[in-house]
């Protein structure tokens, strides 16, 4: 549903829609990668060089062999390519051909050839089974597969079942294929390889079939046919399908390869929003033969041009790359770029909108990984990827000038890549959604740079590109906003006992099952005392906070609400399309997920308000080996529904062993944690009155270790109501 909410001149719609779904991977499922097949296994997911399987961001360096003819004719198209893989848009249109383009007659494209070979060398496979499965060529547009596990360790092309189904289309939906592998991870929920939703990873994308929509056979392509026939993508193809004709531009990416390389993204695990997920920053290394990537011109090399990749085992099912080198026959008549990408003086693709590209990933560098996956040095190997091909007859756009060579060659692309840096500046203010407090700390992302914003909770991104601008913010920590009163808030609601609205009840939903409920104010309590590190929510969001967009309009201005709905998260953004000039009050409203009071303070001035003297320890029961500690509740009031509270001990002496509600506290949630050595937290939640007494509320029990003395204990922030 949507919901209005205005915190100053601007309605911001906020949607939330209210639906019920089990925690955990929610099942609703582009691409193929490198070393997937009947070797390694179907399932194998590749990454980028110098990804380590523990998350953040990692530098992929690009250069060129100063030996290699062209050196310097490569810089303008390869920086190019570069700067389209950082910025990770997806778009549709993307093949131009002819006078759309700015490349004579009779010439192959390099930075379109270029934007393919650095595909395969971060991870990426061919989209159609291309000319390494040795079947005719005028069947090569079938999806990515193996040829099936009968038909013994290899591709042997009279083993493959290719059958176009009743459309006659080469990739689609209906093709009959038999016991073919599909190797192509496609969307779950419509099997479309053009567009691309908030959460890519493996709850949302499989190679399974059995994943299919209902009437659908095998996994659809990125092929321009399908695109076309089957989805209305006029001159549109994946930029890893294999085939490239001359005066052919292809210089942007489609929502194929942006899903292939963000399902990458989200980890060993296979899910969006944890420690693992990574960004890749692609980063061009100059005229030299160190770096990650090396590209050259080989007067030796008799094909078109390719990418050879060595990689390592991460895991069973991952493989990370360890080098790249592509090569380009300089026989060809190449076309080398100048124009610096966003300014190409061409028909440029049209981004794909169905959803912003969230690339930025959750859970980065400052998050513990339980298991991090350990290269393993012993299964290490090296490949030779299958050759880009260049295309013929069928295709439009066939070379009017037949090369020297046969070309054994590769897919290209057609780019236009980031724009030229201008001095533009934009800047904005994040403010918490009840108080209005300023918000430390927010990590504001573009692909054209980063922000975090300051004690102020302002923000400024200077040096900003005349190009498409998406601001996102994500917040790591709830900064002590949440406790055991926003637990009553929450169970308030359950209980019909107070009502808030809908941006309220955003906050207040951890489980982000659609619904305020007791199970929320129980998590609520595990936050409070850290036995939970991040709610439900967060982890489906990528972020400890929701952010909702509250700018003052500018030029090319769009907001991109915050929405959660069934098991999935698209963050609020801001976009600008483009930035023209310098934007200021691009502002966030933050919510904390967790802080159902909406009372977050950050001075903390609201904790020491609390009474800090209403809770106490009674003696303590010793055993030989035990210690039994009673803590009471003393009020004045008629009663008390809530508290919270830490218990100091001597670790050298005390390990803590259990805790219990009693006596008329029974009926109530209880949550602790022990983690930190030497403090007991504690945080308790009744959604009715408890009535003051005598007796004990909760009781503690620890084992005494063998040196145990005096086992003293003492009590600190205690706060009750």
């Amino acid at each position: 549903m949507k919901v209005a909410f205005t915190p100053r001149s601007r309605t911001l719609a906020l949607v939330f829609t209210l639906a019920s779904f089990a925690l955990g991977p929610h099942p609703v499922s582009g691409g193929a990668f490198l070393f997937a097949g009947e070797g390694n296994g179907p399932n194998v997911i590749a990454h980028p060089p110098n990804y380590l399987g523990n998350g953040g961001t990692i530098q992929v360096t690009v250069c060129i062999d100063p030996a290699s003819p062209h050196a310097t004719d490569m810089v303008q198209p390869l920086q190019n390519v570069l700067a389209t893989y950082n910025q990770l848009q997806a778009t549709t249109g993307n093949v131009l051909t002819g006078t759309n383009t700015n490349i004579p007659s009779g010439q192959f494209d390099f930075e379109s050839v270029a934007l393919h070979e650095v595909g395969h060398c971060i991870g990426m496979a061919h989209s159609n089974i291309a000319s390494e499965s040795g079947v005719a060529t005028n069947l090569r547009d079938f999806t990515k597969s193996s040829d099936g596990v009968q038909n013994g360790n290899s591709n042997e092309a009279a083993h493959f079942n290719l059958n176009a189904g009743a459309d006659g289309i080469q990739g689609s939906k209906d093709d009959s294929r038999g016991d073919d592998v599909n190797l192509f991870w496609f969307r779950k929920s419509d099997n479309n390889p053009f567009v691309i939703g908030a959460v890519v990873d493996t709850t949302t994308y499989s190679r399974n079939l059995s994943d299919l929509p209902a009437s659908d056979v095998f996994a659809a392509s990125g092929n321009r046919h399908v695109a076309l026939s089957l989805f209305g993508a006029a001159n549109t193809e994946s930029v890893m399908q294999q085939g490239t004709a001359s005066r052919e531009a292809q210089r942007t990416l489609t929502a194929d390869e942006v899903a292939t390389l963000r399902l990458a993204m989200a980890g060993v695990d296979g899910v969006q929003g944890t420690s693992d997920d990574y960004t890749f920053q692609m980063v061009y290394a100059g005229q030299t033969t160190s770096c990650n990537i090396v590209v050259r011109y080989d007067p030796s090399y008799t094909g078109f041009a390719q990418c050879n990749t060595s990689g390592s085992f991460l895991s069973s099912n991952h493989i990370r790359i360890t080098s790249g080198a592509i090569k380009f026959n300089p026989d060809y008549n190449w076309f080398f770029n100048s124009v610096a990408a966003g300014s190409t003086p061409t028909r440029t693709a049209t981004p794909t909108l169905t959803s912003p590209p969230t690339h930025s990933p959750t859970w980065t560098a400052t998050r513990t990984r339980t298991s991090t996956p350990t290269p393993s040095s012993t299964r290490t190997f090296t490949r030779t990827q299958t050759p880009t091909r260049t295309r013929t007859g069928t295709r439009t756009g066939t070379p009017t000038r037949t090369p020297t060579r046969t070309p054994t060659a590769v897919a290209s692309a057609t780019a236009t890549a980031t724009a030229t840096v201008a001095n533009l500046a934009v800047s904005g203010h994040v403010s918490h959604f009840n108080t209005g407090a300023p918000v430390s700390d927010v990590a504001i992302v573009t692909l054209l740079g980063s922000a975090m914003s300051s004690s102020e909770g302002n923000y400024s991104l200077p040096g900003i590109s005349i190009a498409p601008l998406v601001l996102k913010a994500s917040k790591d920590g709830t900064g002590g906003a949440v406790d055991f009163a926003d637990a009553l808030a929450a169970l308030d609601v359950a209980t019909a006992l107070s009502t808030m609205d809908e941006v309220q009840a955003l906050a207040c939903d951890v489980s982000a099952n659609g619904a305020v409920s007791a199970y929320d104010a129980g998590l609520i309590l595990q936050l409070a005392v850290g036995a939970l590190a991040h709610a439900p929510v967060a982890s489906l969001c990528g972020s400890d906070w929701g952010f909702l967009p509250d700018p003052m309009d500018v030029p090319n201005q769009s907001v991109i609400d915050l929405e959660i709905d069934a098991g999935n998260c698209q963050p609020g953004q801001i976009a600008i399309n483009p930035l023209q000039s310098s934007a200021s009050s691009q502002d966030f409203v933050a919510i904390p997920f967790g802080d159902c009071a909406g009372d977050w303070d950050p001075d903390g001035a609201q904790a020491l308000a609390r009474a800090r003297t209403a809770l106490r320890l009674g003696s303590a029961g010793r055993g030989q080996s035990s210690l039994q500690v009673p803590l009471y509740v003393d009020t004045t009031a008629s009663g008390w529904r809530g508290l919270q509270a830490t218990v100091r001990y001597d670790p050298r002496e005390l390990r803590p062993v259990r805790t219990r509600l009693d006596g008329a506290a029974r009926g109530a949630l209880l949550a602790s944690n022990d983690a930190a050595s030497g403090a007991l937290r504690l945080a308790v939640a009744s959604a009715t009155e408890i009535p003051a007494g005598e007796a004990p509320v909760l009781m503690m029990y620890f084992e005494r270790l063998p040196l145990a003395r005096r086992g003293g204990l003492a009590l600190e922030s205690a706060q009750v109501r």
